[in-house]
């Protein structure tokens, strides 16, 4: 498309620039440019790409990321499923609607959330907040109270 044109023309120019400067320092330092080799190596595909994310992420990623991953994906979908319904079929019961996509909504945001803060590689940020204060209940945080009467 035009990004990928866009890109060769601005890797070509790239390449253009360096071998313009490289043959004017050799020139005016009196080297031969025969001795400096230029590699251009190409652009990853796209293929090469999706491909090393996928290797990375089944490898490097912790089993509770996944986890949370997966649920995020499942309410991502909801959220989608939820919002082509109404587009396709209508919005008669708009309060359904509203209440189903806001709460999609609402739950992905704190399950990303909950993914930054049980990142290991963002440890250093949320120094204060344990790693098991995001597998907690809410019930176990809550303090007892009697009642007196």
């Amino acid at each position: 498309g035009i990004n990928a044109e866009y890109g060769k023309q601005w890797y070509q120019r790239r390449v253009r620039g360096v071998l313009n400067y490289y043959t004017n320092y050799y020139y005016k330092s009196n080297l031969s440019f025969s001795k400096m080799v230029v590699v251009a190596t190409s652009a990853p595909s796209m293929v090469d790409v999706v491909s090393r994310l996928v290797s990375e992420y089944s490898t490097k990623t912790p089993q509770k990321l996944k986890l949370i991953d997966a649920y995020l994906g499942y309410i991502l979908f909801t959220g989608i499923f939820q919002f082509a319904y109404c587009c396709l079929v209508g919005t008669f019961p708009f309060n359904s609607f509203l209440s189903g996509f806001i709460s999609a909504v609402a739950s992905f945001v704190l399950g990303v959330c909950l993914r930054i803060q049980s990142n290991p590689a963002n440890v250093a940020v949320f120094k204060d907040i344990s790693v098991e204060r995001a597998s907690q209940t809410s019930s176990s945080r809550t303090a007892s109270f009697t009642w007196s009467s």
